[in-house]
């Protein structure tokens, strides 16, 4: 919802200025300006309309007032408005070039339409509702953008060789440069582009409903992403990248660098690159499209199913809470790990080797390839279905002479009207071939 913000003024040239904002900063910019009129009330300010010159007061106490464009600031304005006018709802089209380098600066846009060059200065600048451009040609700056409108989008902003912090709070636009970067997107449709260099981190939180998905796309910087609560799209190029997902649908893109990944509750979908990647997922159903590399996937309370293949094989780890590990898809030679809880998982047609956990009752799915299956002394009992003539079984922790009478003295039973095996170890933990007749003692091998 927008809102215009108008405090009257003193004398001339400061008189009444008003500024268009969403609601989100017309508080900040009501009492941005109430101060102003406070300390000219008091005559320690200097407020100077288009000022071609230095102030004759401190920085501190003098204001720019910018009401057509500017080739350049001069020096010594800590504070400037782009666009004070007195008639709401004005498209400003004014350009300016900021050559003042003080420090802690604060740059105000009163309306939309501006275009402001940044300057090698520091300092904040508040956007106002709609579309403005920024260019960060140096310095250290904090962006706060406001909110947008359907006719006329978000702002423009071009990092460049600034460093950058962004609050963006529009459908606003940022392509990255050669400085760091912190970006934060509170509303749908912002797109940010990552750049050549610099660390990008980005904080992606979308509160408002139906104001569409976040895109960032990286570059050849470090990127760290932080998405809670937006469905977006985020791609990585050649930098090393880390990625926490919340409960949003997130769709990622891996590219050539290393990888972090931690997957929080929502369903999200990752398509890894060429470059290694951790995987952590705590919650929701993750697809991954595997990559190239030999890569580690970890599943607390989890669903986790990886399509692809690769040369090495992948390994999929489940941690706490009952998790669903699946390489049905995958023709590549995987490592699928129970944990414990009650865990199923699912193999496809490489030769995988399934291992169980401690303490957990794991259901476990062979495909077509040599699979092996590693069951050791701790776990609650396991089932496995699709135990063909070229799997092995392995047991561990029970004893040799144990593990052999198991087998010898397997028993016959019934699966849902498949015939069966079932062996029972000397502390009463059982397993269960389902679909398998009798088990052949060359098949069982004991660590």
């Amino acid at each position: 919802m927008a809102s215009n913000v108008t405090v009257p003024g003193g004398n001339t040239p400061l008189s009444t200025v008003s500024l268009d904002y969403n609601r989100n900063l017309a508080p900040v910019a009501t009492q941005l300006l109430s101060s102003i009129y406070a300390a000219e009330a008091n005559n320690t300010l200097q407020a100077v309309d288009n000022p071609t010159a230095s102030p004759t007061v401190e920085s501190s106490n003098a204001i720019a007032l910018i009401t057509s464009s500017m080739s350049s600031v001069p020096t010594g304005f800590s504070s400037m408005i782009i666009g004070a006018t007195s008639q709401p709802g004005v498209t400003s089209n004014i350009v300016v070039n900021n050559t003042n380098t003080v420090s802690n600066q604060a740059v105000i846009f009163g309306t939309a339409g501006g275009y402001l060059e940044t300057g090698t200065g520091q300092g904040t600048i508040l956007g106002s509702l709609g579309a403005n451009t920024i260019m960060g040609t140096g310095g250290n700056w904090t962006i706060q953008t406001d909110g947008s409108t359907p006719s006329i989008g978000g702002s423009y902003i071009k990092g460049q060789t600034s460093n950058v912090v962004l609050n963006a709070l529009g459908a606003d636009t940022y392509i990255g440069g050669t400085g760091s970067a912190t970006l934060a997107a509170f509303s749908g449709g912002s797109l940010f582009f990552g750049g050549k260099a610099g660390t990008k981190t980005v904080f992606s939180n979308n509160s408002r409903a139906g104001s569409g998905d976040a895109t960032y796309v990286g570059a050849a910087g470090n990127s760290t992403v932080y998405a809670n609560n937006v469905n977006g799209s985020y791609i990585f190029q050649s930098g090393s990248m880390a990625f926490v997902s919340g409960s949003g649908s997130n769709t990622m893109f891996g590219g050539s660098g290393t990888a972090t990944l931690f997957a929080g509750t929502g369903n999200n979908t990752f398509v890894l690159g060429s470059g290694q990647t951790q995987f952590m997922a705590t919650g929701g159903n993750q697809v991954i499209f595997g990559g190239e590399a030999q890569n580690a996937y970890f599943s607390n309370n989890a669903f986790i199913n990886l399509i692809g293949n690769n040369t090495g094989g992948n390994q999929l780890i489940a941690l706490g809470g009952n998790n669903t590990l699946s390489t049905a898809f995958s023709s590549s030679n995987n490592i699928l790990q129970a944990g414990s809880g009650n865990d199923q998982l699912f193999s496809g047609s490489g030769n995988d080797t399934f291992i169980s956990g401690a303490g957990g009752a794991s259901t476990m799915f062979g495909g077509g390839g040599k699979d092996v299956f590693v069951l050791s002394k701790g776990m609650q009992g396991a089932t496995i279905w699709e135990f063909n003539s070229s799997s092995l079984l392995s047991l561990n922790g029970w004893g040799v002479d144990a593990e052999n009478a198991a087998v010898t003295n397997q028993a016959s039973i019934d699966v849902g009207g498949l015939a069966s095996t079932r062996l029972t170890l000397n502390d009463n933990t059982t397993i269960t071939l389902v679909g398998v007749n009798h088990l052949n003692s060359g098949q069982v091998f004991n660590s």
